[in-house]
């Protein structure tokens, strides 16, 4: 009889210890993070934006995260998407095609400046100029425990947009027409128009490799 006792008595002690761990490993401990609704997972498009590409549009993903509303997240996700799309714009890509219409035209030594080039990039991010379509997005609500150990809860969204690819010939064309008033030679004058008007006869299809 007291062997059984000692035998239950055991079990009650493994049964307590199993459950007092069972609800310590289930309660949250500062800093650690839950998922606790939204998209379970990240769409693809997350680490590759391009897979998402068209001949007439580019894809472009932006992100934001610990904001305190849906509303927000999304806008901050836009703001950002909307930062990488203008800095695409100028760079080697941007350079080359430039090189490539200069060259096409007959002309070997023009050169467009780069600080004519960022101005342009400030000037399209002040007044708004790129235009897209949100495809998609995945926005997650989580919740964190502070250092105080108040529970917290935030959104996560992330954005997929589509931007026509006419887009870096409007960009082009402009940085072009603001080199052609800080030239002071006829000549390089002569030059960016006729770089111009080659510019504009270029479809969708000379930027598909943008």
């Amino acid at each position: 009889m007291k062997k059984r006792n000692a035998s239950l008595l055991l079990f009650g002690v493994l049964g307590a210890a199993l459950l007092a761990f069972g609800c310590a490993s289930n309660k949250m401990l500062p800093g650690n993070e839950t998922l606790i609704g939204g998209c379970k997972e990240k769409p693809k498009w997350v680490k590759k934006p391009a897979i998402k590409n068209t001949k007439e549009a580019k894809a472009f993903m932006g992100v934001s995260f610990r904001h305190s509303t849906e509303r927000m997240a999304m806008r901050y996700a836009e703001t950002d998407v909307k930062n990488k799309i203008i800095d695409s714009l100028w760079g080697s890509y941007g350079r080359n095609k430039v090189r490539e219409v200069f060259s096409r035209a007959g002309i070997t030594d023009a050169v467009i400046d780069d600080g004519t080039a960022r101005d342009e990039m400030l000037e399209w991010k002040s007044k708004g100029y790129v235009r897209y379509d949100v495809a998609e997005y995945c926005t997650q609500e989580w919740q964190r425990v502070d250092e105080t150990g108040q529970v917290r809860k935030y959104f996560k969204t992330w954005v997929l947009v589509m931007v026509d690819r006419d887009v870096m010939k409007r960009f082009l064309t402009d940085t072009l027409k603001a080199q052609k008033i800080k030239e002071r030679k006829r000549e390089a004058r002569k030059n960016i128009d006729r770089a111009l008007g080659l510019m504009k006869k270029m479809s969708t299809k000379d930027f598909e490799d943008w």
